[in-house]
């Protein structure tokens, strides 16, 4: 599965970098910074009454819903480590209970940092980050939970990514 997991960062991050969202250096920071939105639009789809498992679709065909915005964090991940390079896809088993969904999202807040952090390691003693491995872990767990296939989501989000045009939406970041 660890193959699979790189070959399909491989395939995100080519997607990101035809798309325009790679065309100039950016800090660290914005890059991560997106994963924090990522979580914040998923506790918004939580907000607004949608369920935890609640997949939907936008009139233009997009698809929405709290497991989406968990995947774009997911993707968002694969994209920054194929850029950075200092990755290290590894089984990391976890077996976490959240007091709430609010406190999961949290807990994802936190291995975001963690990842960041690890970034800084590779790039200043070349130690590799095995941040990814843990925020991927705490993801899939949670979708394991919940009776839902981690990649059969990302990869919905991911062919629906194909779709839009370079640098959708004018954003940005």
């Amino acid at each position: 599965i660890l193959k699979k997991i790189e070959q399909f960062a491989q395939e995100v991050h080519a997607l990101a970098v035809e798309k325009g969202w790679w065309d100039k250096k950016r800090p660290i920071e914005d890059t991560f910074v997106m994963l924090h939105c990522e979580l914040s639009e998923a506790i918004e789809e939580y907000r607004n009454g949608h369920g935890l498992t609640e997949i939907y679709y936008s009139e233009d065909g997009k698809p929405e819903g709290v497991p989406i915005e968990l995947a774009d964090v997911v993707i968002r991940a694969l994209d920054a480590a194929m850029e950075y390079g200092d990755y290290v896809f590894t089984p990391i088993n976890t077996h976490k209970n959240y007091a709430s969904f609010g406190a999961f999202v949290e807990a994802l807040h936190e291995d975001t940092v963690s990842t960041k952090c690890g970034v800084y390691l590779f790039k200043t003693s070349g130690i590799k980050n095995y941040g990814y491995s843990v925020l991927l872990a705490h993801v899939k767990q949670w979708f394991d939970a919940n009776g839902m296939d981690l990649w059969r989501v990302c990869r919905m989000k991911h062919e629906y990514n194909k779709t839009r045009p370079y640098r959708h939406g004018g954003k940005r970041l």
